[in-house]
């Protein structure tokens, strides 16, 4: 059965020359999306809550910035395989794939790129917030005084 969960076969071939595209029937693809599926929810897994990444089950569910991310990932994999043959070093064209996907995941972990959810909401990250705690910067006046006991 093929893996189409993160990214669509076209989200992946957007990513790769005019001259070289992927199906159900692509030899790899598989492997190639299941590593992706790999990295991205190892990656992510500290920043967003276990149930938001379940969620990600297909390419409907996915957020647009996570299938972009996947699409790169498979497109070094798939590229880089079909020039393993040939060329014993990485091609360019994958390493470059695969520092942008990367280096987008840093993007989102650090909180420098907003992941949005399918429906443009922002997605929460699992950290703690200003709201998990009371009182906090939004609690109206004093909390504690001087004249307050333990």
């Amino acid at each position: 059965m093929p893996i189409e969960v993160l990214a669509s076969y076209s989200d992946i071939n957007v990513q790769l020359p005019t001259t070289f595209a992927v199906d159900a029937n692509t030899e790899g693809i598989d492997a190639a999306s299941l590593d992706a599926i790999r990295i991205v929810r190892g990656s992510l897994l500290g920043v967003f809550s276990p149930t938001v990444i379940a969620g990600w089950d297909s390419p409907t569910h996915t957020p647009e910035l996570i299938r972009g991310v996947a699409a790169r990932l498979i497109a070094a994999l798939m590229y880089s395989r079909l020039f393993a043959a040939q060329d014993s070093d990485t091609p360019d064209f994958a390493n470059q794939k695969y520092r942008a996907a990367m280096q987008t995941l840093k993007q989102i972990r650090s909180g420098e790129l907003i992941l949005l959810d399918v429906d443009n909401t922002t997605l929460l990250t699992a950290g703690w917030s200003n709201t998990d705690f009371y009182p906090n910067a939004e609690a109206s006046g004093p909390i504690f005084t001087l004249d307050m006991e333990f």
